[in-house]
């Protein structure tokens, strides 16, 4: 997050969620639904009755709503106010919740599911209240986007993909199965877990940005008869990729240092992250730091306690991830 959000701020709405009950939340996202209901109708309250207050509050929410990092502290942040709610009102929550077969992590869980919205989308509910829509109007077009993604979410469940059911993943992969960016093996397999050669990110990368492909030109002397030798081609001339000696080395799996060079070289971004905070800093390649430190500013990769890594090699859900969140920037 580009600045530090108060908890505060949410405290009032989620106090005054208590006394709605969540209903339908047997039915997909039914939480999600009745959640952000219950928001739309506390800002057209705080709108009528103080607009410096809803005017603030309208601020956060968009704050949280911009990346995935901040769907991720709207998540934690509801779960952290509800415990900051009086005994009396908690207690009145849990049972609501409890009678409608749900739980405080079904909120959390499906709160995450606006990951997978379009930026316009996240913000559509926001401006129809800022544009003074009518309530009836705003939940009616709520209505409409819950539908919307409950049919991506049912077809890429259909793909068939037996191997990542209860993978972290798992809602990556089939984002990006969806908008045919990735693909499964023939078995009915993704193979999460599995390491990912130069290549396959060179193509993965090519597919994330809709570039043009072009036909291979002589990049590099070792991909001339290589599967992925066009967009390997096209990364090329993107300036995306540089390889070694004129060589590429395509079936080389590929380190989270270069991966994460290529993902920088597609950025325009005048933020840089202080890269001393990594315990391993030093391991990371002088080539690599200054495309490590704007992925890590703009929030696309993450280290693993304290450690990036550098020189590991990088698993399928990982590349799928970091291309997940180049997206949605």
């Amino acid at each position: 997050m580009k600045k530090k959000i108060s908890l505060l701020l949410i405290l009032s709405i989620l106090f005054s969620l208590s006394h709605f009950v969540f209903a339908d939340v047997e039915k997909q996202n039914g939480a999600l639904k009745i959640y952000l209901n219950s928001l739309i109708e506390v800002l057209y309250n705080k709108k009528q009755e103080d607009i410096s207050n809803y005017t603030e509050i309208d601020s956060v929410l968009r704050e949280y709503l911009k990346t995935d990092v901040g769907i991720d502290f709207l998540s934690q942040d509801a779960e952290k106010a509800i415990e900051l709610i009086g005994n009396g009102d908690k207690e009145k929550l849990l049972n609501e919740l409890n009678q409608n077969k749900a739980t405080l992590e079904t909120m959390k869980t499906e709160i995450l599911n606006l990951k997978q919205w379009k930026e316009t989308d996240r913000y559509a509910i926001l401006d129809m209240i800022k544009n003074g829509q009518d309530i009836s109007s705003t939940k009616l077009e709520l209505e409409n986007l819950i539908d919307k993604y409950n049919k991506q979410i049912n077809d890429s469940n259909n793909t068939g993909i037996k191997d990542i059911g209860k993978h972290w993943a798992k809602d990556y992969i089939l984002f990006m199965m969806d908008k045919k960016i990735a693909n499964g093996y023939a078995n009915g397999t993704f193979k999460p877990d599995a390491k990912i050669t130069r290549a396959e990110f060179a193509k993965l990368l090519v597919e994330t940005l809709k570039l043009e492909k072009v036909s291979y030109a002589n990049s590099f002397s070792d991909v001339k008869t290589h599967w992925a030798k066009d967009y390997i081609q096209t990364a090329f001339n993107a300036e995306l990729i540089k390889g070694y000696n004129n060589t590429f080395k395509p079936d080389a799996y590929i380190t989270r240092a270069e991966m994460t060079t290529m993902i920088g070289r597609t950025l325009t971004t005048d933020l840089k992250a202080d890269l001393t905070g990594f315990k391993d800093y030093n391991k990371i390649p002088a080539w690599a730091k200054d495309s490590v430190s704007k992925a890590v500013a703009e929030m696309l990769i993450k280290g693993d306690n304290n450690n990036f890594r550098p020189n590991d090699n990088t698993t399928r859900a990982e590349a799928i991830t970091i291309l997940y969140r180049l997206i949605q920037e």
